[in-house]
């Protein structure tokens, strides 16, 4: 047996001159230790055994859950869900008592990778647990349960199950709904949360099998986040513009094609009257219901551009939403509509003391994200499809009216057709159809074509929450970027005009100096609905940016400015803002830069010192998604970026990256 302890036979590990007693007590210890080790590893794998069996038991069970889920057996997918969770659980508690092997080379890092994995697992188990609580207590007040969704002859009955409930009982769904809201706004931050914990996990290479796993769950959970993100701002939605006290809905028809800072130009409105989640009444207006009656007395100061390039005498309804701020242009809309109705007297269309509870924009896209899930319809004697509901209403309102002996000032009653033949059909839709529709909200709200304001602070609070309120970030003490254009008097060019925004930042002694270049591409030529492309365009920077230079301005187009001559920049402070503008116009198939050049704030430049800079760019209201380029020069070599660069791109001081602006973006660079 001591042979077993030697290297070779004349390299004894213990030296032959050590004493017998000695001897004796070494290896007693080294047996001891043995002893030791052995009970550890079979612990080990005991403990092992106890976390792969839970893991095992948790992930059937979960299956179990999505394979009820989809037959719509909502009791048994909780049952399941609530097995899998506490399944995970015990996993997780197994998992932990293996800590102390964490000193075995590589144990640790893939001990932590499979705890986070499992970790995982659970939380989410939890959270679709507490999201199909509220679901199955929303039908239980109802007075229905799964069997509602699965019988065929009911799949087209839920809004008309929900409208002919009594009134009372509307309102007691609605306040309890309203009690569960913030503990689905805590589920879907706690699936967030950890998917960036699983990602943070696997950030340093774990076993195959184990980065398959993570994989396959990040996946799953991602689609799940999205569901999620949709069922909650549903109930958001249902319970803030609609609550148990009903209300009244001031609706903004925004025309993209005629592009505006806070989402398109407003020549439509409705009025949507609610009662305790019930639609009631939905009437729609031509803005010169309101404009019209006070054309000649209404003296509200107009912003300067308007007057400039408008020539409009006042500030009326139509041109309200100047602000990229959806909250500045609504409460400007409802200042307006109250002003200009008091101001009618006895010919306002509508009574001046009508209380509006919230303001909903919609641009056209949404109307087509509707039409695509509802169906063509037929009005006036035209047909308006998901593909040509833009165009073909601007065609009915503006060029064929006549044609159809209709009087100009009933020229967009057919807008009221449309409503409510789409009305009837959302009365009508099947479950899978509205989750098509909230699919579509949860997008526009996201890309700022469907944007949420209310007078309550509360109630704004909450949208604001939810990401709906198209706010511009105020607070925000990084870098910022909002590109802003004003479609004037060009018609419904915007759709003819492609964008390209490319923002550069580099130093200049120890400045950090940004340059903007919005590159505009005029790709049809002159129409009835076309023409040379006038805006406004303002660029939204880090309040104390100094202006240094710009390029690609004009006085006017080339009509009213022959000679080019270039805009006199205008700045400005707005929303904690500086704001540069400048007027550019576009020839039809051509192109024109504009280039603004400024001075970032010291405290930008002493952040990136210290190693840390943040981009927020945000989106305009109803804008079209353009194609964003960021190159960011430092002086130091980058550690990381989120989102990353492309792998070819590592290694230097500069941050290049081609993305599109489909909604506000967020950079980070760790220098």
């Amino acid at each position: 047996m001591m042979s077993f302890f030697r290297t070779s036979a004349s390299n004894p590990v213990f030296h032959e001159a050590s004493s017998p007693g000695r001897s004796s007590s070494v290896w007693m210890w080294i047996q001891g230790l043995v002893i030791v080790l052995l009970i550890l590893v079979i612990a080990a794998f005991l403990v092992a055994g106890r976390a792969l069996s839970g893991a095992i038991d948790g992930r059937d069970a979960a299956a179990r859950a999505q394979g009820h889920l989809q037959t719509l057996e909502l009791s048994l997918a909780l049952e399941d869900l609530a097995q899998a969770q506490a399944s995970f659980e015990q996993a997780e508690r197994s998992l932990r008592l293996l800590s102390p092997l964490g000193w075995i080379p590589g144990a640790r890092r893939n001990l932590l990778a499979l705890r986070s994995l499992v970790h995982a697992a659970s939380v989410s188990s939890r959270v679709f647990g507490r999201t199909l609580e509220t679901g199955v207590e929303a039908l239980t007040l109802i007075g229905e349960d799964e069997d509602f969704f699965r019988s065929s002859n009911k799949k087209g009955e839920l809004l008309t199950r929900w409208t002919s409930l009594d009134r009372e009982k509307r309102a007691l769904i609605l306040a309890r709904l309203k009690t569960r809201l913030p503990a689905l706004e805590v589920s879907r931050n706690d699936l967030h949360l950890v998917l960036e914990e699983l990602e943070e996990a696997f950030a340093k290479e774990a076993h195959p099998i184990l980065e398959r796993q993570k994989d396959a769950l990040a996946g799953t959970l991602r689609l799940a986040q999205g569901s999620l993100e949709t069922f909650t701002q549903g109930v958001a939605l249902l319970t803030s513009v609609s609550d148990e006290d009903g209300g009244r809905v001031l609706l903004l028809f925004l025309n993209d094609n005629e592009l505006r800072p806070g989402g398109g130009f407003l020549g439509s409105f409705g009025i949507l009257t609610l009662d305790a989640g019930a639609i009631t009444n939905l009437t729609t207006y031509d803005v010169m219901a309101v404009d019209g009656p006070v054309l000649e007395s209404w003296t509200e100061a107009v912003p300067e551009p308007l007057s400039e390039y408008l020539s409009v005498p006042a500030w009326f309804l139509r041109d309200a939403n100047w602000s990229p701020d959806f909250g500045e242009s609504a409460e400007r809309a409802l200042a307006l509509f109250s002003g200009e109705l008091v101001a009618a007297g006895t010919g306002a269309a509508i009574d001046p003391n009508l209380k509006i509870d919230a303001v909903v924009g919609l641009t056209t896209g949404v109307v087509a994200d509707f039409l695509r899930v509802l169906g063509d319809v037929e009005a006036g004697g035209e047909r308006f499809t998901s593909d040509n509901i833009s165009d073909a209403l601007e065609n009915a309102v503006e060029f064929t009216f006549a044609n159809r002996g209709v009087t100009h000032d009933r020229r967009k009653d057919v807008i009221q057709d449309i409503a409510d033949i789409m009305r009837e059909r959302f009365a009508a839709l099947t479950l899978s159809q509205w989750s098509e529709i909230f699919t579509s909200v949860a997008v526009r709200l996201r890309d700022k074509h469907l944007l949420f304001y209310a007078p309550d602070a509360d109630m704004e609070r909450l949208f604001v929450r939810q990401g709906w309120a198209g706010r511009v970030a105020e607070n925000f003490d990084g870098d910022y970027l909002m590109v802003v254009d004003a479609n004037l008097a060009a018609l419904k060019t915007d759709p003819a005009v492609s964008r390209t925004i490319e923002y550069r930042v580099s130093l200049e002694g120890d400045d950090l100096v940004a340059s903007v270049a919005v590159a505009y591409n005029h790709t049809r030529p002159f129409g009835p609905k076309v023409t040379r492309y006038r805006t406004f365009t303002r660029l939204y920077a880090p309040e104390g940016s100094e202006l240094l230079s710009v390029e690609g301005s004009l006085a006017n187009d080339a009509l009213k400015n022959p000679s080019l001559t270039p805009d006199v920049p205008v700045v400005s402070e707005e929303l904690g803002k500086t704001v540069f503008g400048a007027f550019v116009s576009v020839e039809p198939l051509t192109r024109r830069t504009l280039m603004f050049r400024y001075r970032l704030p010291r405290h930008l430049r002493e952040a990136a010192l210290r190693g840390s800079y943040d981009l927020l760019v945000q989106k305009q209201p109803g804008a079209r998604n353009h194609a964003l380029t960021l190159d960011l020069e430092f002086d130091t070599k980058l550690k990381r970026a989120v989102p990353a660069e492309e792998a070819g791109e590592w290694g230097d001081t500069r941050y290049r990256l081609n993305t599109i602006l489909d909604q506000d973006l967020d950079f980070e660079v760790d220098l």
